[in-house]
This record gives C-alpha cells, structure tokens and sequence, in this order.
C-alpha cells in the first residue's frame, strides 16, 4: 500500500472516531442555567444638538451657489458628465488641466489627437472612443466659450 493511501486510511479513521465520541458525550448531565430576564434598558439621555456646519462653512457654501448663479453660460449634460469632473464646470480644471480660454479649432484638434491616441492620455481615449465626429465638434464649440 502507498504511504499516502495510508494517511489518508489513518485520517478517516481518526475523524470517524472523533464524531463517535462527540456523539457519545452527553451534555444532559450538565447542569442546566437558569435565562433571567434582563431588566428593561433605560432610555439614553438626550444630547445637546450638535452644529455640525460653523460660520465658515455656511460662508463658503453661499459663496458657492452664487458662484453658481452668476454663471452666464450654460454646460451641457455631455460635458458635465464626461469632462467636468476633471476639468471643472467652468473649464478652469480641479484635477486636468484648464481648457478655457482656446479656440474651437484648436480644442477639436486636441480632442480628435486623444482620441486617435496620438496623446497619451488613457482616460482621455477611454472617454472619447465612442464619440463621434459631430459630438466633438459640438463639445469644442462649448469649450472654446468658457474664459480663460
């Protein structure tokens, strides 16, 4: 016999033995605790409200929405869900760089080299794979509205 046919005999042996004694261990005999129940919790005080929002932030948040307001162009839905996360609602770039302040032609001409991956630029390619022609002439001509 194979010595790992034999390991393998020993194992099944040894666990079968070990399920016939766990069976044969009777816990009835243990004595049984008694379940109390437990006494209702008392309701937790009540806290001080906390202002989570200072002078500060509700200052900046103004700020914001008239920032907002004051806008006097619109953005499309294409550009604010496929460029504005990088390069901002405006085109002043939060992560990308600015794109504001350049021509249709020359923001056509950048988009189309992304697109062909002439630039380097994965997530730029990613994004415009699937856009067509029209579609980038029309995101240009919103781009190069934004100022500088």
């Amino acid at each position: 016999m194979k010595p790992g046919k034999i390991l393998a005999l020993i194992l099944g042996v040894a666990l079968i033995a070990l399920m016939i004694f766990m069976a044969s261990s009777d816990d009835s005999n243990a004595p049984q605790q008694e379940v109390k129940p437990q006494a209702q919790a008392k309701p937790a005080p009540q806290s001080k409200s906390v202002d989570l929002i200072d002078d500060k932030d509700v200052k900046n948040i103004k700020i914001l929405q008239q920032s907002v307001k004051e806008r006097d162009f619109k953005v499309s839905s294409s550009y604010l869900v496929s460029c504005a996360p990088c390069h901002g609602d405006d085109g002043r770039g939060k992560i990308a760089p600015p794109i504001g302040g350049k021509s249709k032609d020359q923001i056509l001409a950048s988009l189309k080299d992304y697109k062909a991956g002439k630039i380097k630029n994965s997530l730029m390619s990613g994004l415009l794979t699937n856009v067509n022609d029209e579609s980038l002439d029309a995101l240009a001509d919103e781009i190069s509205k934004f100022k500088e």
